[in-house]
């Protein structure tokens, strides 16, 4: 193990969680809610995402998120969407990373439990035994009868997928529509007075999807075939930006349109009336390819996982639902802070009985 995964296995043991290296995953049985907890972007390995899958009924109030999120000390995200529940937590950094991850898991617990929220598997509601899955890339808490079904219709995909004719000569027009749309933005961009990345981004995401979206399918070979499109309108995008430059300094003056204007920016090249023409072009050429390459490649590896599905590991105890008690929120007593100490509430069960929790936490 390296040392991030040395702490998020420290982290889970903390915790009686598992963590899944392979998928680099804590996951488990927290209080009787099944978690998954992970870093969204890999960037930032201490922003920590926490989801469950819980209902009661009824949506969270904006009130409640807002005042959970001020009360929380890290809480930066707070959210439900359907059955799942999901808190991002800043750690900053692992020395502060168990205290904080302890005051968050402990305060959505209770603040779910006061609310009448029973886990349930976030795809179907179901109130039944839940664990940790990777559905497509993305983390999710569901029923093993889900993690079944969507596993059936991923298979179904992938052999749709697979015997899926490439329609090249399709492509390369959806390719050429799509590039098109980035040139507009490298255009516009430009007459701002500015070259940006963003343009790269624009044409990457276009041209590709467009290619996609009439071969109706994406190759190692649509992507390459793409690039070389974004290189080839990138330059004649870089030409008409002149072309409209011309057209503005000397059209009105000595009435020529923007055609003509557009078919003299070669000559006004040969001739050395434009300056930094190459050096522009390079730089568009380095934020095109340095934005629609990454873009293009990001895709094709998103096509890729589309259909995994990915079991976390078994959880060492099946969850014991208990009625929960419906009451206005307070801040959560038990929660850790900086300041103070964790305590065991008085007629609860104990931190191991409820979740397998180290003592040595607090």
């Amino acid at each position: 193990m390296n040392k991030q995964q040395s702490n998020y296995q420290m982290l889970a043991s903390k915790f009686g969680l598992i963590y899944d290296v392979a998928n680099n995953k804590i996951h488990g049985i927290f209080r009787n809610y099944t978690v998954v907890i992970y870093a969204p972007d890999a960037r930032y390995p201490y922003i920590l995402s926490v989801i469950t899958g819980a209902t009661n009924g009824s949506v969270i109030g904006k009130d409640d998120i807002k005042a959970f999120r001020k009360s929380i000390k890290g809480i930066t995200l707070f959210k439900q969407t359907g059955n799942e529940i999901q808190l991002n937590v800043n750690c900053n950094n692992i020395n502060k990373s168990t205290e904080l991850l302890a005051g968050a898991l402990n305060a959505l617990v209770d603040f779910l439990t006061q609310r009448g929220f029973v886990p349930c598997c976030s795809n179907c509601g179901s109130q039944v035994p839940t664990v940790g899955y990777v559905v497509g890339g993305r983390p999710q808490v569901i029923c093993e009868n889900c993690g079944q079904a969507i596993s059936r219709q991923m298979a179904g995909n992938t052999v749709i997928e697979s015997t899926t004719v490439e329609n090249v000569p399709a492509g390369i027009v959806g390719a050429l529509l799509g590039s098109l749309v980035g040139a507009l933005a490298i255009i516009l961009i430009s007459q701002l007075g500015y070259v940006s990345v963003l343009s790269g981004l624009i044409m990457g995401v276009c041209a590709v999807k467009g290619y996609e979206l009439l071969a109706k399918k994406l190759s190692v070979k649509g992507v390459v075939i793409s690039i070389i499109i974004m290189v080839v309108v990138t330059f004649f995008a870089n030409r008409i930006d002149w072309g409209i430059e011309i057209y503005k300094a000397f059209g009105k003056e000595y009435d020529v349109s923007f055609f003509e204007c557009f078919k003299s920016v070669g000559e006004f090249v040969r001739e050395g009336a434009i300056e930094g023409y190459y050096g522009n072009l390079v730089l568009l050429y380095l934020f095109t390819l340095g934005g629609g390459i990454p873009t293009a490649i990001g895709l094709m590896k998103n096509k890729q996982i589309k259909n995994s599905l990915v079991r976390l590991s078994i959880p060492t105890m099946a969850p014991q639902y208990s009625a929960p008690v419906e009451q206005p929120y307070v801040q959560p007593a038990n929660t850790v802070t900086p300041e103070q100490p964790y305590t065991q509430p008085a007629n609860s069960a104990t931190p191991e009985q409820q979740s397998g929790i180290n003592k040595d936490l607090f």
